[in-house]
């Protein structure tokens, strides 16, 4: 016995650490991404029962049908203590289960019954990471992640045994839990989108049919009962009608399908090109394997195109981001179905070390990139907190925040949703900004709050908490810590009354150990350059307004200055002695 279980659990740590790692990096990436637009809508706090299920009544006779996926909503942003940190532990537990049940729809059982089953997890991996246009929106916005990445984890559990039938598998037996617990979750999952109950509708009475009502266990007419019930909740909502009037696009039926099909040829070819990669697959398939056994890869994909064309019926609203997402989730699936069986007989490692050489630097880097992005709106979002602490105890109402600056993005923008990066920031000083700005503000305990263009905003009562390198009759050189990157930087900031303000300041950096500066500089013994006044930093006056009596520079300091010499300084030079 105690030999049977070592060897299970030498069988089974490479996927334990496989899933433990994607559950980490998950865990990580959602800690750091905060709550963005609609989460500060449905974020009530819990005495608020009554207020959520108002809200949600408001939606179905306005807006839309999802009731369960709202309700599931608001339960989970609700403002108690560690909400968000178990929404977080659950949300990177739902893409753990999505990579297996992706396996497990291609494949046909759960993986860890041979050691290429990691291959095929690891391209279930990168499928979703890469081959969704929209993986930061479905997956770690917390509003999107609710209504896509746990609606599409259900979708697959349900659609598998359904499946199954149609390829002539043994039907599963009943059981109590698939009796009660299965339906009421079925229930859930049909009011929850529109494209996947309607095409789970159809997919589950063709399945029924083709084997016969009467020859199967009670569970899956009960499941399918529990799932007709949910979409006809989600159908018969009279917010469905004044949404469609809201959206409609008065173009006829034919003209928007067309204009649908070359969407999603273009997405599946450009935009995230999985018709490449199935193509590939598909031809490595035949060369190798009959054709009658690739009938779980064309149900897969005609599933998938059954959802994207669903949404001609979402007038207004194009086939792109995280609406893709439940096809991409499907074809996905089918890749998978069509890759694994070539490698499934065994490990091969002439054809297969090569493919993880491959897969995981690209895969790895792409991480890396990932992680950077969230880290830099954690630290940006941390600098939003400490300046409304500040707001509030100076009893500033109407707030102002700075613009977030990530790496490798457009800068200053209220919404990006691209790849890996999600954004849904408070709005400028624009018209319209009121629901998004105003909800943000009551979820963080203010009136209003609203988005500078600056990136860096000096409040004049943190100036108390700053370092003062040096001060004159209209200027204060400060100096602080910020986080910088995957550390910290000491950074200056020139701050000068208005009227003496310079277009231009010339900066030496000098090091007390020459040996430490860049080697180019060290025979001038200094680095200097010449800075243009870009106004990248606000001035908050102690009322919260943006002050028009001062300018300011903000100055990183390199890890080597000892010292620095400002030029234009009330046209003299300053020379300094920074702090550590």
């Amino acid at each position: 016995m105690t030999h049977t279980l070592t060897a299970r659990l030498r069988a089974g740590w490479p996927f334990s650490a496989f899933f433990l790692s994607v559950f980490a990096l998950l865990l990580l990436l959602n800690t750091w991404t905060p709550t963005w637009g609609d989460d500060w809508y449905r974020s009530l706090p819990p005495e608020d029962a009554g207020r959520m299920l108002a809200q949600i009544g408001d939606e179905y006779r306005n807006w839309t049908g999802r009731a369960g996926v709202l309700l599931a909503t608001f339960v989970m942003l609700a403002r108690w203590p560690l909400a968000l940190v178990i929404f977080n532990l659950l949300n990177a537990l739902a893409f753990c289960l999505l990579l297996a049940a992706l396996f497990r729809i291609a494949a046909g059982r759960w993986p860890g019954a041979r050691r290429t089953d990691l291959l095929s997890l690891l391209l279930a991996w990168m499928g979703v990471w890469f081959f969704t246009e929209s993986f930061g929106e479905a997956v770690l916005w917390k509003t999107g992640a609710i209504a896509y990445l746990w609606v599409m984890l259900g979708a697959l559990c349900f659609a598998t045994p359904y499946l199954e039938l149609l390829l002539d598998q043994e039907p599963t037996t009943d059981s109590r839990w698939r009796i009660w617990l299965w339906p009421l979750g079925s229930f859930w999952l049909g009011m929850a989108l529109e494209n996947v109950s309607a095409v789970l509708i159809i997919a589950c009475a063709i399945s029924l049919l083709y084997r016969g009502l009467r020859t199967l266990p009670r569970w899956y007419l009960a499941n399918a009962a529990a799932l007709l019930a949910g979409a006809a909740v989600l159908f018969a909502a009279p917010g469905n009608a004044v949404r469609f009037a809201m959206q409609d696009d008065h173009l006829p039926m034919t003209q928007r399908l067309g204009s649908l099909l070359l969407t999603i040829w273009q997405h599946t070819t450009q935009v995230a090109p999985i018709a490449v990669v199935l193509l590939l697959l598909l031809v490595l398939n035949l060369t190798t394997r009959q054709g009658a056994e690739l009938k779980r890869s064309w149900l897969l994909a005609l599933t998938g195109l059954l959802l994207a064309l669903a949404m001609v019926g979402s007038t207004g609203i194009n086939f792109a981001t995280r609406t893709a997402f439940p096809a991409e989730i499907l074809w996905i699936a089918t890749a998978l179905a069509l890759a694994h069986p070539l490698w499934d007989r065994g490990w091969q490692a002439f054809w297969h070390l090569p493919l993880l050489g491959i897969l995981i630097p690209v895969l790895g880097a792409d991480v890396l990139t990932t992680l950077e992005q969230n880290h830099a709106t954690q630290q940006q979002t941390a600098r939003r907190e400490e300046l409304m602490r500040l707001y509030q105890q100076q009893g500033v109402h109407r707030i102002v925040l700075p613009s977030l600056q990530i790496p490798y993005l457009p800068q200053i923008t209220d919404d990006f949703a691209k790849g890996r990066y999600f954004l849904r920031d408070i709005h400028g000083d624009t018209h319209g900004n009121g629901w998004r700005n105003g909800t943000y503000a009551v979820v963080h305990g203010f009136e209003f709050a609203t988005r500078l263009p600056q990136t860096h905003v000096i409040y004049l009562p943190e100036i108390s908490n700053m370092t003062i390198i040096s001060s004159g009759a209209d200027y204060l050189l400060l100096q602080r810590h910020e986080s910088s990157g995957w550390g910290s930087q000491r950074v200056l900031y020139l701050l000068q009354a208005q009227a003496a303000c310079q277009p231009q300041l010339t900066l030496h950096w000098l090091a007390s150990d020459s040996g430490k500066l860049p080697l180019l500089a060290r025979k001038e013994g200094r680095v200097s350059e010449t800075l243009s006044y870009s106004g990248n930093v606000a001035v908050i006056r102690h009322d919260g307004l943006p002050s028009g009596e001062h300018c300011a520079w903000r100055l990183p300091v390199p890890d080597y200055a000892g010292q620095a010499e400002l030029q234009n300084i009330q046209g003299t030079k300053l020379a300094v002695t920074l702090a550590d």
